[in-house]
């Protein structure tokens, strides 16, 4: 059987199973024998498997998320849909998973500004310095009550840092003196360019915190970019008290963030996990900026509470070509 086509369509994929098994079903020798390689019955799940088989693919589920990815599509603000076009798959290599260090204390505040940052990036301009105010006054008050308790190292610049971080998002202070990750993506966040194709990836991450992570594809569009993957395995969650002082799942408390050979640093943040088959759950990471146009390698971070790992992905350059 040729290999799957470059833009399947997934419902043409259900029909081809429910012929075959109808075939099969009316004695036709063939289509027996194809079911009868991967099954002794025939019913519909066995010639789904059959058929994803006979295209490459170990079950059902993975022909089909492998189908819906090279069917990726962004919408427009205008609701108008835009195909993107397949591209060949880059080079990824994942490391070994390594245990987080660092303060606790100073990791659980830097991912509170990374995900203030996050928010920021994604807010509409004319609304950004008004949730900076709101958003920093919550943070500096975390940072003193820190220092206070003296659950930050004396001679940590973070509090410093955030303090001129937040004068610059909340529009009273200019954007001197910051880390340079944080100084990048301030300087990125107007820019609109940015390439539209996906590119394939087909990577399985070694699991961090009892999670296994299979990345499928990265897809661009503008001010953003997305990774889409499946995972199998609990994500790990922040546990915290609520107002009422009860027990409550805050977050999935992975962090995303990546790094181009450029020089850019991006926040990536989990969209909703939607479960499929076999425990197997979908999501997308969306990263903020965009992805700049010109950077040909990324280093990806994923992030427990205990350890992590990075994946090297080469960016091909087909990504780059335009619509």
């Amino acid at each position: 059987m040729p290999g799957l086509p470059s833009r399947p369509d997934l419902d043409q994929l259900r029909r081809q199973t429910r012929e075959l098994l109808r075939a099969a079903e009316a004695g036709e020798p063939a289509a027996i024998t194809r079911i009868h390689v991967v099954s002794p019955q025939l019913t519909l799940s066995a010639a789904q498997l059959a058929l994803a088989r006979e295209y490459g693919f170990r079950s059902w589920p993975a022909l089909r998320a492998e189908a819906e990815i090279r069917r990726l599509e962004l919408t427009g603000q205008d609701g108008t849909a835009t195909r993107l076009l397949p591209s060949a798959r880059g080079a990824a290599r994942a490391g070994a998973v390594s245990p987080v260090t660092g303060n606790p204390a100073e990791r659980d505040l830097a991912r509170s500004v990374r995900s203030m940052m996050w928010i920021w990036l994604g807010t509409p301009v004319w609304n950004r310095e008004a949730y900076a105010r709101e958003a920093c006054a919550s943070l500096l008050a975390r940072m003193a009550q820190a220092r206070q308790e003296g659950t930050l190292e004396p001679a940590s610049g973070l509090p410093d840092q955030v303090a001129r971080l937040c004068a610059a998002l909340a529009g009273e202070g200019p954007a001197d003196g910051l880390p340079a990750p944080w100084a990048g993506m301030l300087a990125a966040a107007g820019q609109l360019d940015g390439p539209r194709h996906r590119l394939g990836i087909g990577l399985t991450v070694p699991p961090v915190e009892g999670v296994t992570i299979q990345l499928d594809a990265l897809t661009c569009a503008p001010y953003r970019w997305r990774l889409h993957l499946r995972s199998a395995g609990r994500w790990p969650v922040e546990i915290r008290r609520d107002g009422s002082g009860n027990l409550t799942e805050k977050w999935r408390s992975m962090q995303f963030s990546a790094d181009d050979d450029r020089g850019n640093s991006y926040i990536g943040n989990a969209g909703a996990f939607s479960s499929g088959d076999g425990g197997i759950e979908r999501s997308t990471v969306e990263f903020r900026t965009r992805l700049d146009p010109l950077a040909r390698r990324l280093t990806l971070t994923f992030a427990g509470s205990a350890d992590q790992v990075t994946i090297d992905l080469e960016l091909s350059t087909d990504l780059h070509a335009g619509q």
